[in-house]
């Protein structure tokens, strides 16, 4: 062979080289980008080629390179993750709307779920040896996920958590409550429970949703059970605590269980967890799947309308309960199978809302089943009470114990004045309602007001406007109590009764007294089923202006 030739051959060899190398390149990023965009089955298949290709490098280098190694690792993840997204695209519409042919996807899903985790682990620790992909796929990711890469042991224990969870679903029959929560009606964890919806799940199939008005359950129900402060002087009526008012601690674990505990009572029995959804839930569900047209009513369903519709004064929803439970068991059925359509045509969307759901707290959930809970806290839907470690600490919570709709045109703002020793706090409230916002049902706004603080501060001055003569009133009686939050924290809550009369504003100021504090960070709670709410934090040094749509743990410094 001439020299000539073996330049040919060799020109060949590496031209060949680089035509293979950019087609798994090519391969690889599309299938990237498909993942991106939860177009799974295409991801699928294209990692699967890319992978075949790239086989035999990563037998033989990928041992000795770190970047090798990534590359050959993140095409086994992407295969399995696209297998495992097609099945759940599959799986996810089916299994919404009750066809039990989902039972065979939920089968190829959990075995496809130990696989994946293997797959991920094997990816981290390629991640942590690579030199140079690293750098090249953080410019594709958002910081988020950049952050949580830094952090592998944190990967692989939430998902693990996922798997073990999603495990547990598919399996064996499970029953859940859905706590319908009317935040026009303002409570503790979102708003009054009118309704709930039982869901039942068989391996991973709802073969069960049946809506219910809470007052069934609850007129099962004949014993008296102590009342605690607020319930006792404005909503028992005599009666003792009862279902309807159960979700009244703002620590959502504690209210989960009470309801729970009232559910048995009432003979709803082997509920397996609780899930509380705020109306503004189902509206934003109607705007991503579209008007819904209930043929037995004659009527249209939109996010526009839902409130004319289902917001109506309890007494008032319908001529009898029975056609306002089925009502909202028509509308749930028909929403139930337009989600599953939505699911396959709209997944990033659902995911958006879902992740938006979960920071504001408009859906909250607690279960039992240690997997589950432990899913539900890292998902950030557990509604519970927490410091974060942080000596400056508040939560607002109103409840509305005016039994009327008042709070769809109340609005607040709260301003925080933090001092080294003293901390005053100022909430306005302003109520547009008219003075008959609906027929027989005034617009005043009766909120029973409760304050969170940690248990070493003291109350040295409370003064709330007189409903009567608008003027400032001092207090010189309030309930006052120490509570233990389920995460083991002790906090003191601080209650009394705000009246907003209608087309009017009131004030109230509380001043605490507390023990010397540094200015490092404050924590704010927010109440779930509230607007976003203004506040505005000032200390000797600086002012901030915060607009409260999440829990948030603000830096002082």
């Amino acid at each position: 062979m001439t020299k000539k030739s073996v330049r040919v051959s060799l020109s060949a060899v590496v031209l060949g080289v680089v035509v293979w190398l950019l087609i798994v390149s090519l391969l690889t990023v599309r299938s990237f980008n498909h993942l991106q965009q939860l177009q799974f089955s295409q991801a699928y298949e294209e990692a699967t080629i890319a992978s075949f290709l790239f086989w035999p490098v990563d037998q033989t280098l990928a041992r000795v390179n770190g970047d090798i190694a990534l590359w050959g690792s993140s095409l086994r993840l992407m295969v399995t993750s696209g297998e495992l997204g097609a099945e759940l695209q599959l799986y996810l519409p089916e299994a919404v709307n009750g066809n039990t042919v989902a039972e065979q996807n939920a089968q190829r899903i959990a075995a496809l779920l130990p696989s994946f985790q293997t797959q991920l682990r094997g990816w981290l620790q390629a991640y942590q040896r690579a030199a140079f992909f690293p750098q090249l796929l953080n410019t594709r990711l958002p910081t988020q996920a950049q952050q949580l890469l830094q952090r592998p042991d944190d990967v692989l224990r939430l998902s693990q958590e996922v798997v073990d969870t999603a495990l547990y679903l598919l399996r064996g029959q499970h029953r859940l409550i859905a706590l319908l929560q009317n935040s026009d009606e303002l409570r503790a964890t979102g708003g009054f429970m009118g309704s709930y919806a039982s869901l039942q799940l068989t391996n991973g199939v709802v073969t069960q949703l049946e809506v219910q008005d809470i007052y069934v359950p609850d007129g099962q129900f004949t014993d008296f059970v102590q009342p605690p402060p607020g319930v006792a002087e404005y909503l028992s009526g005599g009666k003792g605590f009862r279902l309807p008012d159960a979700n009244w601690s703002p620590d959502f674990p504690a209210s989960a269980q009470e309801v729970m505990k009232f559910f048995a009572l009432g003979k709803e029995q082997s509920v397996e967890g609780v899930v509380a959804v705020n109306v503004e839930v189902v509206e934003e569900l109607l705007k991503l799947t579209g008007p819904i047209y209930l043929p037995d009513y004659k009527q249209t369903v939109t996010a526009e309308n839902l409130s004319t519709l289902a917001r109506a004064d309890r007494n008032q929803f319908f001529p009898g309960s029975q056609q306002k439970r089925q009502f909202l068991q028509s509308l749930f059925t028909f929403l139930k199978l337009r989600l599953g359509d939505t699911l396959q045509q709209k997944p990033q969307e659902f995911i958006r809302l879902f992740s938006q759901f979960a920071e504001r707290k408009d859906i909250q959930a607690f279960a039992h089943a240690e997997q589950l809970q432990t899913l539900f806290g890292e998902l950030g839907m557990t509604g519970q009470l927490r410091t974060s470690g942080s000596q400056r600490y508040f939560f607002s919570v109103e409840s509305n114990v005016g039994i009327n709709k008042a709070n769809r045109l109340v609005t607040r703002t709260a301003e925080l004045q933090l001092e080294a020793t003293r901390t005053t706090l100022t909430l306005s409230f302003q109520n547009q309602n008219p003075i008959t916002s609906l027929k027989e049902e005034r617009g005043d706004y009766i909120n029973y007001q409760r304050i969170l603080v940690p248990a070493e501060y003291q109350v040295q001055q409370l003064v709330v406007s007189n409903p009567a003569t608008h003027q400032p009133q001092q207090l010189t009686a309030w309930d006052e109590q120490l509570i233990t939050t389920v995460a083991g924290e002790q906090l003191k809550q601080i209650g009394f009764l705000v009246t907003v009369p209608a087309k009017s504003t009131a004030n109230v100021q509380l001043i605490l007294s507390h023990p010397d504090l540094p200015f490092e960070k404050v924590m704010l709670q927010k109440q779930s089923g509230l607007p976003p709410t203004p506040y505005h934090i000032q200390t000797p040094t600086s002012a901030f202006d915060v607009l409260l749509e999440q829990d948030i743990l603000l830096d002082l410094n």
